[in-house]
């Protein structure tokens, strides 16, 4: 009896190890299929002797290893091909070292092969419990994506050479018919006809003034209109020759913006700030004129002009306004 139970667990115990065996056999089976299935060339290297653990197919295409090499396990040899085939050998050599020195660093790089080739690289620590077994190396060959990316860059410089070179051409274009208009009032004794051309030609201006701060500007699409408000009102006033008697009180902060935001603004500003200076301060030329811009806190920002002047007369419909000034800043501003 005492035999045939001995029997009985040693068979037992031997269906238990065939068991597990063929569970860790499966394992691996997967494990390795998955490392042979991902894009990244893999090779692991044991901390104790410096020997190849693990490596796959892509880690041997990528370096264009010899089977030969690569089946001796050996890691100096591994890596004595690897410096070979890189342009700065020395650097990556001394990233080895420094990781074989410390052996819980993990590490990043890029790696540019003789031929042509850039291979992005990523080290980490091969941990098994609380030991760090050896170093996992993934090697990436980014080449076709890094000419993508240049390609790209290549193109949006140009584009944002095109578009800087239409701001500029829209600029001087606005600038030329600003000049005409002024030469047309030259040749015109009617003062009423002249206020009107004069007022077409800071229609013009404020305008233009939005395609210079595009061409100027980082974005080429936005511009910051808090220093667009201030050179406009400060261009008004000396176009209109206020004197020190009419004290302009500027307020202005950064604010970025787009172009279709900044063009219908700056006409807006354009046209209350002319009509402060042309109706607000009557004779004496006496007042403040007062410019704010400032960001709001639940987004967009606010633009205000005041002056100390007499205000609108009474019972004017601004809806209805018969001056080309006040329709454009009630439509704008709808």
């Amino acid at each position: 009896n005492a035999e045939r139970e001995l029997r009985r667990l040693n068979q037992e115990l031997e269906d238990r190890v065939r068991a597990r065996t063929a569970e860790l056999e499966t394992a691996n089976s997967l494990l390795f299929a998955a490392i042979e299935a991902t894009v990244d060339g893999i090779l692991v290297v044991d901390r104790a002797d410096n020997r190849v653990t693990v490596f796959n197919q892509r880690f041997v295409e990528l370096f264009r290893i010899p089977m030969s090499e690569i089946s001796a396990r050996d890691g100096d040899r591994v890596l004595s091909w690897v410096l070979d085939q890189l342009v700065e050998p020395e650097a990556f050599h001394k990233t080895i070292l420094e990781l074989r020195a410390n052996p819980e660093a993990a590490s990043d790089g890029e790696l540019k092969l003789k031929d042509g080739r850039v291979l992005e690289r990523h080290y980490l620590p091969q941990r098994i419990g609380d030991r760090i077994a050896g170093r996992v190396h993934g090697f990436r060959d980014v080449t076709e994506r890094q000419e993508a990316e240049a390609a790209l860059r290549l193109t949006l410089r140009e584009k944002e050479t095109l578009l800087k070179e239409v701001h500029h051409r829209v600029k001087n274009n606005l600038q030329i018919i600003a000049s005409l208009l002024a030469m047309q009032s030259d040749t015109t004794a009617d003062p009423s006809t002249q206020e009107l051309l004069k007022e077409s030609i800071h229609r013009v201006r404020s305008m233009g003034l939005i395609h210079e701060r595009l061409y100027q500007s980082h974005s080429l699409a936005r511009i910051d209109f808090g220093e667009y408000a201030q050179d406009l009102t400060e261009s008004l006033c000396r176009s209109y020759r206020t004197t020190g008697a009419v004290r302009l009180l500027l307020k202005v902060e950064s604010c970025e913006i787009n172009a279709e935001t900044a063009v219908p603004c700056g006409l807006i500003l354009n046209e209350l700030v002319s009509n402060a200076l042309k109706h607000a301060f009557g004779k004496a030329n006496e007042g403040e004129l007062f410019v704010r811009v400032r960001p709001e806190p639940a987004g967009g920002f606010s633009l205000t002009v005041r002056d100390t002047g007499p205000g609108l007369p009474a019972g004017l419909d601004l809806e209805n306004a018969s001056s080309l000034g006040l329709q454009l800043i009630t439509s704008l501003t709808k």
